[in-house]
């Protein structure tokens, strides 16, 4: 596994490569955590080049997710493959994190938005790449 980072104003873009799993796990979490500590709040977890992710990696994610609500922060993922994203709808983690289908959209939604509103809009729990998707989420608030 490789983790890359790069900052773009208040955000930071965490870039995840291989597998995150229960070998890589720690490593991955001492890096979030660190970020978090050093007052980076706002997170963009880039899993385009992730291929894997057991439910250490999920444990990973939440904690890091706990961690920045405590601060009034968000993390956000995006760009999962399609193997990926059945791991998380099978797991229910759609329902816990803003997802989007590029990094762009991730870092545009994470800086134009007050991010208490990422925890109360359903349409950000959602795969939001698909017109479907979106109508589906208006039509059942």
């Amino acid at each position: 596994m490789e983790i890359a980072e790069q900052h773009t104003g208040k955000i930071t873009i965490v870039e995840i490569k291989g597998r995150i799993d229960s070998n890589t796990a720690r490593v991955c979490a001492e890096k979030l955590t660190n970020l978090i500590n050093a007052g980076h709040s706002r997170l963009v977890v880039d899993l385009k080049d992730s291929i894997y992710i057991s439910s250490a990696g999920f444990r990973v994610l939440l904690v890091a997710g706990q961690l920045v609500k405590e601060k009034n922060g968000a993390v956000v993922l995006c760009s999962l493959s399609a193997d990926l994203r059945k791991l998380f709808e099978t797991g229910a983690f759609t329902d816990l994190f803003a997802i989007y289908s590029t990094r762009d959209e991730a870092v545009a939604r994470l800086s134009a938005r007050h991010v208490v509103d990422l925890w109360t809009d359903p349409t950000d729990r959602l795969w939001i790449d698909s017109p479907d998707r979106r109508n589906d989420a208006a039509s059942d608030r």
